[in-house]
């Protein structure tokens, strides 16, 4: 009976102990920001039968979307960051993708983290559109698919309204 009591006290305190909240960890977050005098350059890798982008100096302005999960000090591997990348012209004060005009912005997602296939995926499909708001400032609304690399990748969803800052 002694045992039982012992366990149960055990099992209690770990329970308690894991329902607490993890002050150690480093909050997700989101971030857009845009460069003039860029561009995306797109290389197909025969290889390995995909796409893979670079971004470069150019005569565009190249917009970038970071969302990092949150990171707590205690958890091994627990990093992502997912990146969606594209192109505007540099005299556009106003922009509008739809499907496949999507392409023409050389627009790119990628994931880096431990435990994902680090890759670029092409996005073909939905709706890119943005308003710039001051000089430094632009005003995006995003909702695309990623398209599948390999024939078990389901495609993503990725949706966001950002305020782009330079």
């Amino acid at each position: 009976m002694k045992n039982l009591y012992l366990i149960t006290v055990f099992l209690t305190s770990l329970l308690i102990g894991c329902r607490e909240k993890n002050d150690n960890c480093t909050p997700e977050s989101t971030i857009g920001n845009f460069t003039a005098g860029k561009q995306i350059r797109m290389e197909y890798d025969a290889e390995n039968n995909r796409n893979i982008y670079s971004i470069e100096d150019g005569n565009n302005m190249v917009f970038e979307y970071k969302h990092a999960s949150a990171q707590c000090a205690n958890t091994y591997d627990d990093e992502l960051l997912e990146t969606l990348t594209f192109e505007v012209d540099k005299d556009a004060k106003q922009f509008k993708f739809v499907d496949s005009q999507i392409i023409t912005s050389q627009c790119f997602y990628q994931q880096i983290g431990t435990w994902v296939y680090l890759s670029h995926n092409e996005i073909k499909s939905g709706v890119i559109e943005g308003t710039q708001i001051s000089e430094g400032k632009w005003k995006v609304t995003t909702s695309v698919w990623t398209t599948p690399l390999l024939s078990a990748e389901a495609p993503k969803k990725i949706q966001f309204e950002q305020l782009f800052e330079r």
